[in-house]
């Protein structure tokens, strides 16, 4: 008999959460690939709750040492996403492990990432840093 009463608590939680779920409106998340310059103004801004830019690249020394013309060659992205009302997040990156380990071994290279990171969030039109490691293999 027990059973049976968690299952059926089991399957009201459940369907409570769907329909809490139903009631929030969806939310839409895009990703600005720096190699497709022009793929942004296919995007119905309008429909969209944030933007990520893809992507600045960090490399040993904490620098972020590649960025893809961020910000000077996207001013239209930017001023379409503040008309839009659509915030704009960078996407730092790091796909290495060998780089992650040099990295994060380096208490010089963590202040440096921490000061480029604080400079690049700093601007008005940048809403927040996002963070693509993507580590397999840890110290």
């Amino acid at each position: 008999m027990m059973r049976c009463g968690k299952r059926v608590g089991l399957a009201l939680m459940l369907a409570w959460c769907h329909l809490c779920g139903l009631a929030q409106p969806l939310k839409a998340l895009a990703y600005v690939g720096w190699w497709q310059p022009q793929s942004w103004q296919s995007v119905p801004l309008h429909e969209m709750e944030r933007l990520f830019f893809f992507e600045l690249q960090v490399d040993a020394s904490g620098a972020v040492s590649e960025r893809h013309g961020w910000p000077e060659q996207w001013q239209d992205l930017q001023a379409a996403a503040k008309a839009h009302r659509v915030p704009v997040d960078l996407t730092l990156t790091l796909f290495d492990s060998g780089t992650f380990n040099r990295l994060f071994a380096s208490d010089q290279a963590i202040a440096k990432l921490l000061a480029d990171c604080l400079e690049l969030a700093r601007p008005q039109g940048v809403s927040g840093l996002h963070f693509d490691f993507e580590i397999y293999k840890l110290i």
